[in-house]
């Protein structure tokens, strides 16, 4: 399979069969292998910030990760906004943007934006696919960082050759990603000691956030109050 079908396969394999996005000439391939799979689709927006707020919204409201697609240049640079809503507010999104040819990066070309330095303060991480074979093990890295403890956005870069190469080899097998691992449970000792602050205090103040959203416990914490 070329690169494409490894992006759509690794994405439906994670659960996800809805993405947001704008065509542009470096995504082509990618929306073409879209549009030809009936399993999966691309809801079509205006804009490429219409297109990660619109995964943002879909991660808040499903509870998983929502996908964006933009192509290189203005298209991926479009994509800052939504990224740092994302970032600031912990919402796991995924946002494949594309990229000139490898023999063309560094050397100005037509569309070309280093959106690896750009995104590098407004994502949990970034990658950028060189070679089609490590298309399986990037996307899967960025859903499972996009997702662990505190999630935020992942930014992928995809230039012509991670799309269109062939996949000849498998990277199927257990794929590790350092500090992912769950946080350590609470302890009956931790609760304790926390219900006695609170019931110790003159004036408790509770600083309640989008956690207890993300993690269905608002019911709880309302009970709490």
């Amino acid at each position: 399979m070329k690169g494409t079908q490894m992006i759509l396969k690794t994405l439906k394999a994670h659960g996800v069969n809805t993405t947001f996005g704008y065509p542009g000439g470096s995504v082509i391939p990618l929306f073409d292998t879209v549009y030809g799979d009936d399993e999966f689709r691309n809801i079509l927006v205006r804009h490429e910030q219409a297109a990660v707020h619109a995964a943002d919204g879909y991660a808040r409201v499903k509870g998983d990760v929502g996908v964006a697609i933009a192509t290189s240049g203005p298209g991926s640079t479009n994509t800052v906004t939504g990224l740092a809503t994302a970032y600031y507010d912990s919402s796991p999104v995924v946002v494949f943007g594309g990229q000139v040819s490898l023999g063309l990066l560094g050397k100005d070309a037509f569309q070309e934006s280093d959106m690896m330095g750009v995104t590098l303060p407004i994502t949990k991480h970034n990658f950028q696919i060189r070679d089609a074979n490590d298309a399986e093990s990037t996307i899967t890295k960025a859903i499972k960082i996009a997702s662990s403890r505190r999630p935020g956005p992942v930014y992928i870069e995809i230039p012509k050759e991670s799309q269109i190469d062939e996949v000849t080899k498998s990277n199927s097998g257990k794929i590790k990603v350092l500090n992912c691992e769950p946080l350590p449970r609470v302890t009956p000792e931790k609760i304790k000691k926390t219900a006695d602050c609170l019931l110790n205090a003159d004036a408790p103040v509770l600083i309640i956030g989008g956690g207890v959203m993300s993690s269905n416990t608002y019911k709880e914490a309302l009970e709490l109050v």
